[in-house]
C-alpha cells in the first residue's frame, strides 16, 4: 500500500519564513521540490556565504567538543531555539575562539609539563650515569702524556672487546663512555671507540650541564609549570557546564541553520513573500496547517492538489509506503530492490508472505523456529531500549516472523530440535517423501510466478502500455503460456494424462503465431508506424530469440524453486547426522550425547538459518520480482531537522 501524495504550495510573508521553516523541520511533513530560479531579494551567492560559514561553524565545534570529550547529540533537541538567518556569525566563531583558545591554552601546558619532566629525567639520568664513571674534568684536562674521549656509544662494548693491554682504557656507565690512551695512540682510540658508533660529548663536561644546579633549576620550572597547569585546568574545569551547554547551543542552532539554507534554496522568492512548493501525503495536511497557523498565524495562504489535478502533473511523484504494522519492517526487502513509482503496485504484502513461506519450507523445525522468534524479539528490546536504528528493529521482527514460519512447518514435518521421532508430522517427513516434497516446491514457485505475471500484467496497464500487458512475454500472452503450461504438466503428474494435440495447439502454437504476428495489431491499433520497424530479419530473429527466452526464462525460473525442496532436505540430513553422532558418542541422554545434540542444534541455526535466508531472499527478487517490479521510484523524503542531511531532490521531467 502506498499513501496518497499530494503536491503543495505554501506562500508566507518574507518575515514569517524563519518561523514556518523552524515549524517544517520540526515536524517533517513536507517533501520539497526543486530549487526554485533565483529572484529578487536573495541571491545565490548569499546562500552559498551563509552555508560555508555555517558548515565551518560545525567543523570548528565538532573539532573543540572532540578536545574537550564533550558529547554531541546525533540529531537536534526538539527544541532549541529560534532559526535565525541574521545570526551573528563573528560573533559566535569569537565565542568558540575564545573557548579554543582556553582549552588550548591548557594543553600546551600539559605539553610544555610533560616535555620539562622527561627533560629532567633525562638530564637525572645523565648525571648519574657520569657520576659512575667518576669524571673530574680537571683532573683531565691536567693529564699530559696521556689523552681522553668522552661521549656517547650506541652499543655496550664487552671487557674482551679491548685487545691492545696497556695501551687503551675505557670505562662505561649506560650509554656514556670514557676512554684513556697515551697522546700519540689518540687514533687508535678514537677508531676503537668509532665500532660501537661513538658521539663525542666533551662539551657536557666543559658547560657543566649535569651538575645540581641545573638539575635544580628545572625541578624549579617543573613545579611552576604544574601549578600554573592546575589553575587554569581547574578554571577550565569550573566552566565546562557553561562551555558544554554554549557549544551544544550553537552545534543544534547550526545544523538546523544548515539545514535550513538547503530548503531555503528550494524556495520561491519575490520582495515581500516566499512561496514553497513540495509534496506531503494527504493525511498530513491538517497537521500542516496547524503548523503553518502556529508558525505565522492566518498569514499565510497554502494550496494542496486535488486527485483531478493531480493528473495533470509532469513531474514525478515521491512515494510513501504505508503498510500494515506487521507488514512494514519487510519493507526493507522491496527498498532493497527498489523504490516503486506512483503507478507500480506495492508489492510489500505479497512479498512478506513469499518470503516467509519459503523460508519456512526449507527450515522446518519447531523448536529451531522458535529459537529464531526468541532471538528476533530479544533483538527488537534491544533496539528499542538502546535506541538502535530501525534496520535493528526491523531485523527482529523478520527474525521473529520467520521463525513463526519454520515452527508451523517444522510441525508439518514432525520436526523438533532436529527430531523427527517425538511427534507425528502432519504432513510427511521430508526424507521420506522427497518426490512430493520437490513437487509442492515447484507447485509454490509457479503460484508465485503466476502472481507475478498478474501483477506484471496491472503495472503494465496502470503505466499505459497497453501492447507490452497484452502481447508482452510478462503480459497477457505470457500469462495464458505459463498458465496453460503449467495446468498440463500438472495433469501429467498427478493424472498421467498426456496432453493431447488441441491442448498443445491452444497452449504453445497459438500463442506462438500470435506473437510472431503481433506487429499487425501494433500496426494497426497501437500506433507503430511500420510493420517492420527495423526490417524482416531483424523482426523475426528478434521474434524467436524472445519466444526461446520466454520458454526457456518460465522453465528455468520454475525449476529454480526446487532449490527450496533440496535445503528442505539439507536441512533434514544435516539433522540426522546430529542424531547419529550423538547415538556413537553414547545413550541418548548422557552428557555427551547431549552435548553434540546442542552443538550441532546451534551450528544448524546459525548455518541454515543463514543458508536459507539468503536463498528466500534469491527466489524472491530472481523468479519473482522479476517478473512484475521495476522499483525505478524514488522515496518520499521530508525536510526535517533530524536523521540524515537534508537534500532537496531534482525535479525529473
Amino acid at each position: 500500500m502506498k499513501a496518497s501524495i499530494r503536491k503543495v504550495i505554501i506562500g508566507v510573508n518574507r518575515t514569517s519564513v524563519d518561523a514556518v521553516i523552524r515549524q517544517l523541520g520540526t515536524e517533517g511533513l513536507v517533501h520539497l521540490a526543486a530549487w526554485a530560479p533565483e529572484t529578487e531579494g536573495v541571491s545565490a551567492r548569499t546562500y552559498a556565504e551563509m552555508e560555508n560559514s555555517a558548515a565551518a561553524i560545525l567543523s570548528a565545534i565538532e573539532n573543540l567538543c572532540a578536545d574537550l570529550n564533550i558529547t554531541l547529540l546525533s540529531e537536534p533537541a526538539a527544541d532549541t531555539g529560534p532559526i535565525i538567518f541574521g545570526r551573528n556569525i563573528e560573533a559566535d566563531m569569537a565565542a568558540i575562539d575564545s573557548i579554543r583558545a582556553q582549552a588550548d591554552e591548557v594543553r600546551n601546558r600539559r605539553q610544555e609539563l610533560h616535555a620539562e619532566r622527561e627533560r629532567l629525567a633525562m638530564i637525572t639520568d645523565e648525571s648519574k650515569q657520569v657520576a659512575a664513571l667518576g669524571c673530574d674534568e680537571q683532573a683531565l684536562s691536567r693529564m699530559r702524556l696521556c689523552t681522553h674521549e668522552f661521549g656517547t656509544v650506541r652499543k655496550n662494548i664487552e671487557p674482551g672487546d679491548i685487545d691492545m693491554q696497556g695501551k687503551l682504557f675505557v670505562r662505561q656507565a649506560g650509554r656514556y663512555v670514557l676512554g684513556i690512551t697515551p697522546a700519540g695512540n689518540v687514533n687508535a682510540l678514537r677508531e676503537f671507540l668509532g665500532m660501537f658508533g661513538f658521539e663525542e660529548k666533551k662539551e657536557l663536561l666543559v658547560q657543566g650541564s649535569l651538575n645540581e644546579s641545573v638539575i635544580r633549576q628545572i625541578k624549579e620550572n617543573v613545579e611552576h609549570i604544574a601549578l600554573d597547569l592546575h589553575v587554569k585546568e581547574n578554571a577550565l574545569a569550573g566552566s565546562m557546564d557553561d562551555i558544554t551547554a554554549r557549544l551544544t547551543g550553537l552545534h543544534e542552532t547550526y545544523f538546523m541553520l544548515k539545514t535550513a539554507i538547503q530548503a531555503g534554496k528550494a524556495f520561491m522568492h519575490t520582495a515581500d513573500t516566499r512561496f514553497i512548493t513540495g509534496w506531503i501525503d494527504l493525511a498530513d495536511a491538517g497537521r500542516l496547517v496547524a503548523s503553518l497557523r502556529r508558525a505565522c498565524g492566518e498569514s499565510f495562504f497554502i494550496h494542496v492538489f486535488s486527485r483531478e489535478e493531480m493528473r495533470g502533473i509532469r513531474e514525478r511523484v515521491p512515494v510513501l509506503l504505508r503498510n500494515w504494522r506487521f507488514f512494514r519492517a519487510f519493507e526493507m526487502i522491496v527498498k532493497n530492490a527498489g523504490i516503486p513509482d506512483t503507478k507500480e503496485l506495492d508489492p510489500t504484502p505479497v512479498a512478506t508472505i513469499a518470503y516467509l513461506l519459503m523460508f519456512g519450507v526449507m527450515f522446518g523445525d519447531i523448536g529451531q523456529g522458535l529459537v529464531l522468534s526468541l532471538s528476533g524479539l530479544a533483538m527488537k528490546i534491544a533496539a528499542k531500549k538502546k535506541n538502535l536504528r530501525p534496520f535493528f528493529h526491523d531485523g527482529g521482527t523478520i527474525l521473529v516472523a520467520a521463525g513463526i514460519s519454520a515452527a508451523l512447518f517444522g510441525a508439518l514435518y514432525g520436526s523438533v530440535f532436529s527430531n523427527e521421532h517425538i511427534i507425528p508430522a502432519l504432513w510427511f517427513h521430508p526424507m521420506q517423501h522427497i518426490m512430493d516434497l520437490f513437487f509442492a516446491a515447484i507447485m509454490m514457485g509457479a503460484s508465485f510466478i503466476s502472481l507475478g505475471l498478474v501483477m506484471s500484467i496491472i503495472n503494465l496497464y496502470r503505466h499505459g502500455e497497453l501492447f507490452e500487458c497484452i502481447f508482452g512475454i510478462h503480459g497477457m500472452l505470457g500469462f495464458a503460456v505459463y498458465t496453460g503450461a503449467l495446468l498440463m504438466a500438472v495433469r501429467y503428474a498427478v493424472a498421467g494424462t498426456v496432453p493431447g494435440q488441441t491442448g498443445l495447439v491452444v497452449v504453445f502454437a497459438l500463442p506462438t503465431g500470435i506473437f510472431l504476428v503481433r506487429n499487425i495489431p501494433a500496426y494497426f491499433f497501437f500506433g507503430q508506424k511500420k510493420f517492420f520497424p527495423r526490417g524482416v530479419f531483424e523482426y523475426v530473429i528478434e521474434s524467436f530469440v524472445e519466444l526461446m527466452e520466454m520458454f526457456s526464462g518460465f522453465m528455468g525460473n520454475t525449476i529454480s524453486f526446487v532449490r527450496a525442496g533440496a535445503f528442505a532436505l539439507s536441512h533434514a540430513g544435516l539433522s540426522m547426522a546430529v542424531y547419529t553422532l550423538a547415538g556413537i558418542a553414547g545413550p541418548l541422554l548422557s552428557a555427551g550425547s547431549l552435548a553434540i545434540i546442542v552443538t550441532g542444534n546451534i551450528l544448524i541455526i546459525l548455518l541454515e538459518g543463514l543458508v536459507c535466508g539468503i536463498q528466500s531472499m534469491r527466489l524472491e527478487y530472481y523468479e519473482f520480482f522479476g517478473k512484475f517490479f521495476r522499483g525505478d521510484g524514488f522515496e518520499f523524503a521530508p525536510f526535517s531537522f533530524r536523521g540524515k542531511q537534508f537534500t532537496v531532490r531534482g525535479v525529473e521531467r
